[in-house]
């Protein structure tokens, strides 16, 4: 048997080093590739049938709604008869889920934040940042978002 002890310093240093390895392979084996088997369009695209009870409103020409996709929040806007704008539904000033667009605009009640529900950007304040726009491709009732 060793009488030789580790002094706690080396110990301690070790001891932690050991945990950040473990800790960044645990981390890093939950990174993927962006392939979503519950995705039915597969990869980082949104398949949204707007015929749905839920999207009723994206039938008339300026309106939308709001909706969660693949667990990101996405403010839908139709813009004509062939065009849907998808956009982030969080305010870029302190993260707050912003309104359904109506009337061209996207409202957040938090702090006042208006954006363009054609672009995504600031309308009014506080928010200085615009919304982030995904690309949204309209085929009959199929709404299809590239969330990349």
């Amino acid at each position: 048997m060793h009488d030789k002890q580790l002094p706690r310093r080396t110990f301690l240093r070790n001891s932690g080093a050991a945990l950040l390895v473990t800790g960044s392979v645990g981390f890093f084996a939950g990174c993927t590739n962006g392939d979503d088997d519950s995705n039915p369009a597969g990869g980082s695209s949104a398949g949204i049938d707007i015929s749905e009870q839920q999207y009723q409103a994206l039938q008339t020409v300026g309106n939308g709604v709001v909706t969660t996709y693949n667990d990101r929040e996405i403010a839908l806007y139709r813009k004509s008869e062939s065009e849907i704008v998808a956009l982030s539904a969080v305010c870029t000033h302190q993260g707050c889920i912003v309104e359904s667009p109506a009337n061209g605009t996207i409202d957040c009640l938090c702090h006042g934040s208006q954006f363009n529900a054609e672009t995504g950007a600031v309308i009014q304040g506080p928010a200085s940042t615009s919304l982030q726009q995904y690309t949204a491709t309209l085929t009959g009732n199929q709404l299809v978002i590239d969330l990349n």
